[in-house]
Order: structure tokens, then sequence, then C-alpha cells
């Protein structure tokens, strides 16, 4: 597990990254005093925020260390692709804020010190409606949806620009020179513009035969079925 959040203010994190200060943090002064420890509170750019001082600080090293782990050498000569999952809602703010740009990492790390272009990434995504039984009031359910929206759309646009159709249609060249900025622990920045995910499932509480599943066990089940599936 690496905790990405620490008992530090949104204002202590934004005090050391200029860029989130300057460029695409809200400029919202009653986030400042928020300690990020709480959760995003649905503010998917503090989970951000977070995941910007988790690399910074070198924290990420412990997931690129079980990367590692996965390729020492044994004596079994087989060879399979990798294998990554990521599991996140889009609904809220701590993992829509950054489930995309985990993908975009791992498969970074791996191009760059593996050269492995084998590997599938693959992203399972909660969508807003799972949580409609246990929200309370529509103004914090079109909130959430808010979230979905804004996390889909950003996920959609890298997909389509790393798969290449932005040369395609004329309407798409617009994601063509598509990227964000994460930090480095030297201090400089990388560019990330790859494929997030190459299959990104989305899990809403009412399934394709339009019956709505009530219980985990049902989630469990569609999620491994999909799986299975590809």
């Amino acid at each position: 597990p690496i905790q990405t959040s620490s008992t530090q203010s949104v204002l202590d994190y934004l005090k050391n990254d200029n860029d989130a200060r300057n460029n695409w943090f809200p400029n919202n002064t009653t986030l400042y005093p928020k300690t990020v420890s709480e959760g995003a509170g649905q503010v998917r750019a503090i989970s951000r925020l977070a995941l910007n001082a988790t690399i910074k600080t070198g924290e990420i090293s412990k997931l690129y260390k079980t990367i590692d782990n996965l390729f020492l050498k044994d004596d079994d000569d087989t060879k399979q692709a990798l294998r990554v999952v990521v599991v996140s809602s889009a609904a809220g703010g701590t993992g829509s804020g950054i489930a995309m740009t985990v993908g975009m990492l791992v498969r970074q790390y791996l191009h760059k010190n593996y050269r492995e272009k084998s590997a599938i990434v693959r992203g399972f995504l909660l969508l807003p409606g799972v949580m409609d039984t246990v929200i309370p009031t529509e103004v914090e359910r079109e909130s959430l949806r808010r979230n979905g929206f804004a996390t889909i759309k950003e996920i959609n646009a890298f997909m389509i620009k790393a798969s290449g159709f932005c040369g395609v249609r004329k309407d798409l060249e617009r994601y063509k020179d598509l990227y964000i900025e994460v930090p480095t622990t030297s201090g400089a920045t990388e560019k990330l513009e790859n494929l997030p995910f190459d299959f990104c499932f989305l899990l809403d509480r009412v399934a394709q035969s339009e019956e709505s599943m009530q219980t985990l066990e049902q989630y469990k089940e569609f999620a491994a079925q999909s799986l299975y599936e590809q």
C-alpha cells in the first residue's frame, strides 16, 4: 500500500507545487485549510495534488519496486504479458482524480525500464449511479455525476490521442497535442501522453439487461465475468 495523503493542508501542498498553484488547481480559498488525509471530498484536483507529492518524495517507488519484482529472473522460461488492473470509483475525488494518471505512469515505467509493449492495462471504474442508494440528497448525487463525467471525458480524450484516431477524423485533431505533466524526484517534470488503458470497463448500478444490481456480490460477479471474457 502507498498512502498518497498526509496531515498537511492543501495550502501546504500548494506551496511546494508551483505547477498546480499556477496552472490547474482551483483558485478556491475554502479548500486551502482542508487536511488532505481527510480525503479529497469529491475534489479531484486535491487527489492529483497529493499524487504529485507522492511522486516527488519518492513514495511512488514502492509501486515501481513491485513491478521490478515481477520481472526477476527465475527457473521458469515461460513468458507471458503483464496484466495490470486499475480499480477505482469515478464518483468521488480520490480515485477519479488519479486513476488515469496511475495507468499512464505504470505503462511509462514498463516501457522505459523493460521495453515492455505487450502489457495490458485495464481500468475498472464504478460510475456514480452505483452510489444512488446510499447518497441521501440530489445535490450530492449531481456532484458525483459531475466527477464521473469529468473523469470519463479525460480518459476518453487520452485514449483517442494515444490510439491514433486524431489523424483519422478532423474533429479529433484537438487531442493530438494532449499531455499531462507529472513531477519527478529530481525536481524536473515529465510528460505523459501514452495510452491510459487498453480496455476501460464502466460499472453502473443498472446492468445491460436493465436489471438493477443491489449487492456487492453482484458487482464482483460482473467484474469477474468481464475479466474472463477479455
